[in-house]
């Protein structure tokens, strides 16, 4: 038995749906509306525009749960406004259980999810459509021009996008090379005061003689604390030779006695 899969939501239903129409013979609009300003009273999810060969016109209805299948059949001039400009009229839902038997109206197709893709669970008669009103001519052409509009502001944004990028990496890359020139004047202010401390000229000496110069300040080093490991084992050795004295001489004193 094979696995169930989870019902689409509406936007995997219009891509799917907007995969069906992705090549150059079809114009495919969502949210089509049936007029412009106040005109517009309906809106239909997708209209696809055949642009080559028989140039017909396809509408969608896009059905994702079962109450608002019933939703629409209580509502069937919602439909009609679009319906009777279209040469075939497609209902495409995200399960197939959503409409029972006997509930597709005989003009309407029906489309069901099938793997990736969706598949045609019953065929869209072809209809008889009406000349496309003023109405929607008008809003098909305010939407043709806002999406060429969109794609230009697209473009603008993109090149905004590109110029504040930049504008960041050189910013970032100046702080990077601010930071190490103050470390290089840093380092560099170090060796002076060192130089000037030692009497040593850094810049004088160069591959061994700095590693000679090196061991024999390990060296002076060693022998500095060796010293004065010396001088606390003497005086240490003092205070010992004084303090048998000290012993040995209350000895004799009580032997006179």
């Amino acid at each position: 038995m094979g696995k169930a899969t989870a019902p689409l939501q509406t936007h995997e239903v219009a891509a799917r749906i907007a995969k069906r129409h992705d090549t150059y013979e079809w114009l495919f609009l969502e949210e089509m509306r049936n007029s412009t300003g106040f005109g517009a009273t309906r809106s239909a999810d997708a209209i696809a525009f055949k642009m080559y060969g028989d140039l017909s016109i396809h509408g969608y209805e896009y059905k994702v749960t079962r109450s608002d299948w019933l939703k629409e059949l209580q509502d069937p001039d919602k439909a009609d406004t679009f319906k009777v400009y279209c040469d075939r009229w497609w209902l495409a839902v995200g399960d197939k259980d959503i409409v029972r038997p006997g509930e597709l109206p005989p003009d309407w197709g029906l489309l069901v999810p099938y793997g990736k893709t969706m598949r045609v669970s019953r065929g869209a008669p072809e209809l008889k459509p009406r000349p496309i009103s003023r109405g929607m001519q008008a809003s098909f052409m305010q939407r043709m021009y806002r999406e060429a509009h969109s794609d230009e502001t697209h473009q603008k944004e993109m090149e905004e996008a590109r110029v504040k990028a930049k504008e960041h990496a050189e910013c970032t890359a100046k702080s990077h090379v601010d930071m190490a020139m103050q470390e290089r004047d840093s380092a560099l202010a170090g060796i002076v005061a060192f130089e000037k401390a030692s009497g040593i000229k850094i810049s004088e000496y160069r591959g061994s003689n700095q590693g000679a110069m090196f061991k024999l300040f390990m060296q002076i080093q060693q022998d500095q604390a060796y010293l004065r490991r010396l001088a606390i084992t003497a005086k240490e050795l003092q205070s010992l030779s004084e303090a048998m004295t000290t012993f040995i001489g209350g000895i004799t004193q009580k032997g006179a006695d």
